[in-house]
């Protein structure tokens, strides 16, 4: 079995959500990845998503959802809007 790669989002208003979604739409057929942050945060940006808790979880979601192993953000998040307390 092959090991997801864990991928940070970097700026959470920034435009990782979109990319990473774009990104599993080509390739769920190939090497999965995790996502790291909040995965509440990601579902409101649009995408398909999925809570993990454990980073093994992620390939067995990965065909059907980009996985996202959670953790949540320290504030709240307006896409578009830097928030330094994230």
């Amino acid at each position: 079995m092959i090991k997801p790669l864990l991928l940070t989002p970097g700026e959470t208003a920034g435009i990782a959500p979109d990319i990473t979604a774009k990104a599993w739409a080509e390739l769920k057929d190939q090497t999965p990845f995790c996502l790291i942050g909040d995965a509440d945060y990601f579902a409101s940006r649009g995408g398909t998503y999925q809570r993990v808790g454990t980073i093994a979880e992620a390939a067995d979601v990965f065909k059907t959802a980009v996985p996202v192993l959670h953790r949540p953000l320290l504030s709240s998040c307006v896409a578009g809007k830097l928030n330094s307390k994230n």
